[in-house]
């Protein structure tokens, strides 16, 4: 029996558009009936067998961090060489849909709202204690986002979190503008370039969001950093 996109989307636990683009990279067989793709349920169950996790398992903070260094070409000093090793496998190896990865990231810190003003948000972006994610770091993806206005960082440890918290005098609220995240772990960098967090942090952090636009935007970043990066690790050789 042929399958529907919007079908092996929901069987894989992933968008439409996912589903899309792994027939546009041909790792999902499909054929076009009226105009539309049609998928057969026994070439969906072998993808599934073969890229989706029997349990997707959450990384720690800092093997979370390590593999969005990776994905940015970054080298995660904080890992013993046996650490970077394994990890550099498990990237290199097929690739896990979209919503594997946002689970996997999932622990890469914690974060908390809260309620800032025009000038607050700014001073807070501005800062150099901070680096952009989120809806803040939208250069990334090619696509600012809009809406009220508002921040979205991460900062290098809690007490640097206490600090600007109190220095610019934001109130601590679940529905608030304003969210900084802490890593969880020790890590050297935040950030590959000094200003936005590494592009799957990003990602994650965007897939988060309320907004169906930021977590549209967040998977198509994640898209493009599996594209981009994975076959970069897999062919560096072990440092």
């Amino acid at each position: 029996m042929g399958m529907a996109v919007a079908d092996v989307a929901r069987d894989l636990g992933v968008t439409d558009r996912r589903v899309r683009s792994l027939i546009k990279a041909g790792a999902l067989p499909a054929e076009k009936v009226g105009g539309v793709y049609v998928l057969s349920e026994r070439d969906v169950d072998a993808f599934a067998r073969r890229y989706r996790p029997k349990h997707v398992r959450a990384m720690s903070p800092r093997i979370a961090w390590a593999a969005a260094a990776l994905g940015d070409g970054v080298r995660p000093t904080w890992l013993r060489a046996d650490e970077l090793s394994r990890l550099r496998a498990r990237l290199s190896s097929e690739a896990a849909p979209t919503g594997a990865w946002r689970a996997q990231l999932a622990a890469a810190g914690a974060r908390a709202r809260f309620r800032a003003g025009p000038a607050q948000v700014d001073a807070l972006l501005d800062s150099p204690h901070t680096v952009r994610t989120g809806a803040s770091a939208t250069n990334v993806v090619g696509d600012r986002l809009t809406g009220a206005p508002g921040a979205d960082v991460w900062v290098a440890n809690a007490d640097v979190a206490i600090e600007l918290t109190r220095g610019l005098g934001l109130l601590r609220s679940s529905a608030g503008n304003v969210t900084i995240s802490v890593p969880g772990a020790d890590v050297d960098r935040i950030s590959a370039d000094g200003r936005n967090a590494f592009r799957l942090i990003v990602a994650r952090d965007l897939m988060l969001e309320d907004d169906p636009r930021a977590r549209a935007a967040g998977e198509d970043l994640i898209l493009h950093v599996e594209q981009e990066a994975w076959w970069r690790v897999s062919r560096r050789p072990a440092q």
